[in-house]
């Protein structure tokens, strides 16, 4: 296929398609809360429902019929929100029984890294049991339980002792053989291990199912039942187990005592024995009994039911965009150099060995269904970090990152995913999962040693090294055998740089743009195209939502001035209430390091609040430019402590200008901001950073409007306030005495460093 880079390709409108237990919000002006009750590739049909819980139509609300150019520009203005599983009443239980975490983030690290250790434990045991074909008893569970728990002991701890060598795993979780201080979970029995795998499959594999909720309650057990009315009264209730809501052995026990309680009431007046009540022990027995097959297809759906008790080998696929986005690592075969050539001069021979070249690693997030490539980092190595910035792109809008790359097609496509599939790396563990739960997606582990499962993404890793990597050199091939006498790390010459632009260029305008035999030869934009007009594609979630799931974690006291972070201030009229009412209390912010313009501070009753910035002109202003911009007017005025506002309007325009802080923007190379960098930048950088804005008028700096040019900060780079408005006003420069003369501050001052 010819391939003209010049012709431009379009963005379509997306097709969107809602879950049937999303509530749709729309505020346009009053909000009103809709369902999806039909759509196809022209419009969506939404039917308005009460502010309830559960989605009960209003008796005189018509049907309205939308566009899906009407759902995007209420979207883009955003007057549209959703819920993905607002009338999911699993979910609900779940998040009512975990009422002291917000979120799975919010659990302490010890005991989510405890929580993980036992799902990977059950889904041990499962893989062991399917290939045995064992049972629940507890002869059967405990011999694949040992095995599956010395295992995974092995993989994170090395004990003094072996179950070999008369060692007791309880005494090993107690601490001996620990690793950094930390004790091992404990061996869990069969009934704990049924225990977990029964929450695991009602939940849908979700972390918080395994938590330790119990309470200390006993029960006496009842003789065996014999009465024929006391038998016909527990199987009703019991068969209204199988019910889509699932409803849960506790409240269907309640509702079965208070029918009791009428029916010996009536016996009693008619002179008749009381029915004795069975015991709730006794009930959730006779639940137990119920066929599982019936009770996943009862309370799951088919596709569940389907889904857990098939016995073909056939893998599942994804159908619609998002139904599963795939994650890996590779490790890249050929060498890149860290720095670009300028900045070895003076460097001595020794560390240019040991520093200046390297592999990356590759983190890929995949459609499935489409092939199209949602989401990409180059690293230094593979990290939850990574994993987690990675799956944040696959819900943003990747064009301006193609246009600085200067591709030549769109890389519009973004979504929500319903299932990210991963190995069992350590990149796609404990942290990895919390946040794919917090965005609403379900986390799916295969098998080790199966690559077949993931085929997509290892043959998309395939297709990158074969077609891509072929040119340039320094390449490490894939065996010492294949890569003979060859040097790779002296023929290695690209740059990081290079190499992150041309895999965008690649990803881009190569391989979205070719054909794919897996997909009978059509591209993966044309299969976008075709499989969106058919099924939708569920948008992704809102700035705020995005903010709250993906954002740099910290937490802030509110001053006088409102919230200060990275030497900026955040203020509103809510946030001042707020204060009235929290004082000096600690408060859990929220921060997106890709746009500084807005912070979600939480609040009261653990609600979320968005709290613009003070200054204006900093929306789509990421951590990176400003850290970038504070540094280099640090360097500049090293003895001023507050600086105007003029003068950081403009070198931040020409940050972003001479592209030193465009990593992040203009490729998808190693440079990662991560918390620990953001918390050193706020304690060193920022300690005394400050923009103050003057009473009057006056000069700030010796010679600073000397060679100011009136076009410094053209409206396109770093928009201004026009000059009558408050926010335009000149600041008051507060220094100590100068230590030399200073320069005039013009175009170019950065490069005068």
């Amino acid at each position: 296929m010819n391939l003209t880079l010049s012709q431009t390709i379009a963005p379509t409108t997306a097709k969107y398609n809602f879950s049937p237990l999303s509530r749709i919000t729309i505020s346009d002006p009053e909000p009103r809360h809709y369902v999806q009750k039909a759509r196809d590739a022209n419009i969506i049909i939404l039917t308005q429902v009460t502010a309830g819980d559960t989605p009960t139509p209003l008796s005189d609300a018509p049907t309205e019929i939308f566009s899906h150019a009407d759902i995007g520009s209420l979207l883009q203005s955003k007057k549209i929100e959703i819920e993905p599983h607002f009338f999911d009443c699993a979910r609900k239980q779940l998040i009512a029984q975990n009422a002291d975490i917000d979120c799975a983030q919010d659990i302490p690290p010890e005991e989510l890294e405890y929580l993980d250790f036992y799902k990977r434990l059950v889904d041990g045991v499962e893989k062991l049991r399917a290939q045995t074909e064992s049972s629940l008893t507890d002869d059967a569970l405990r011999p694949l339980i040992s095995r599956v728990y010395w295992e995974l002991v092995a993989q994170q701890a090395k004990p003094i002792a072996t179950p070999e060598t008369g060692g007791n795993a309880n005494k090993l979780a107690k601490g001996q053989g620990s690793r950094e201080g930390r004790s091992l979970p404990k061996l869990i029995c069969p009934s704990t291990y049924r225990t977990y795998r029964k929450r695991l499959n009602k939940f849908q594999n979700d972390l918080l199912a395994i938590r330790d909720g119990r309470k200390t309650a006993a029960t006496l057990r009842l003789p065996a039942i014999v009465d024929a009315t006391v038998v016909e009264v527990m199987s009703r209730w019991v068969q209204a187990y199988l019910d889509r809501n699932e409803p849960t052995v506790p409240a269907l026990y309640k509702q079965m005592l208070h029918e009791f309680e009428v029916l010996n009431a009536d016996r009693l007046q008619n002179g008749k024995d009381e029915l004795d009540v069975p015991s709730i022990s006794t009930f959730r027995r006779r639940i137990n009994k119920l066929r599982p097959y019936d009770v996943v297809l009862a309370r799951e759906g088919a596709a569940a039911a389907h889904r857990q008790f098939k016995i073909a080998a056939r893998h599942d696929t994804g159908l619609a965009p998002g139904d599963r986005v795939l994650m890996d690592n590779w490790r890249t075969n050929v060498g890149a150099l860290k720095l670009p050539k300028h900045f070895w001069a003076g460097m001595p021979d020794e560390w240019r060995k040991k520093i200046a070249k390297t592999r990356l690693s590759l983190c890929l997030a995949i459609d499935e269904a489409s092939r199209v490539i949602l989401g990409v980092r180059l690293a230094l190595n593979p990290t939850a970090d990574v994993s987690i910035k990675t799956l944040e792109m696959t819900a943003r809008d990747k064009t301006k990152i193609a246009q600085a790359a200067e591709c030549a097609s769109t890389w519009h496509h973004c979504l929500t995913a319903l299932s990210v599939p991963t190995d069992g790396g350590a990149e796609f563990r404990k942290e990895f999962r919390a946040v794919v739960r917090d965005y609403g997606a379900t986390s799916e582990v295969g098998p080790a040693g199966k690559p077949d499962v993931r085929a997509v993404v290892e043959r998309a890793f395939g297709t990158i090294d074969g077609q891509l990597m072929q040119h340039f050199t320094g390449r490490t091939f894939k065996s010492v055998a294949s890569k003979g006498d060859y040097d790779w790390e002296a023929a290695t010459n690209v740059t990081v740089e290079v190499l992150t632009r041309c895999l965008v260029r690649y990803i881009v305008d190569v391989y979205h743009n070719q054909e794919h035999s897996s997909l009978g030869h059509e591209t993966p934009n044309d299969a976008w195209i075709r499989l969106s007009d058919r099924y939708g594609v569920l948008p992704p979630p809102s700035d705020d939502q995005m903010r709250a799931v993906f954002g740099h974690r910290d937490v802030r006291v509110i001053s006088n001035r409102g919230i200060r972070h990275l030497g900026l201030h955040y203020r509103s009229r809510e946030l001042a209430v707020l204060r009235q009412s929290v004082g000096q209390q600690p408060l859990n912010i929220r921060v997106d390091l890709s746009n500084l313009g807005s912070i979600s501070v939480q609040g009261l009753n653990k609600r979320w609040i968005t709290v613009p910035i003070e200054m204006k002109d900093f929306d789509g202003v990421s951590a990176q430019e400003w850290i970038a911009t504070a540094e280099a007017l640090r360097r500049r005025y090293a003895n001023n402590a507050k600086i105007r506002r003029p003068i950081l309007l403009r070198a931040l325009a020409a940050i972003r200008k001479d592209g030193l802080a465009s990593a992040e923007l203009a490729g998808i190379g190693p440079t990662l901001l991560s918390s620990e960098m953001v918390r050193d930048h706020e304690t060193n950088l920022f300690a005394s950073f400050d923009i103050e804005v003057a009473t009057e008028r006056g000069r700030a700096l010796e010679g600073l409007d000397e060679d100011e040019p009136d076009d410094a900060a053209p409206d396109d780079q770093a928009p201004v306030a026009p000059a009558d408005s408050a926010d335009s006003a000149e600041t008051v420069v507060k220094r100590s005495s100068p230590t030399g003369r200073r320069r005039g501050s013009g175009a170019d001052f950065l490069g005068e460093d």
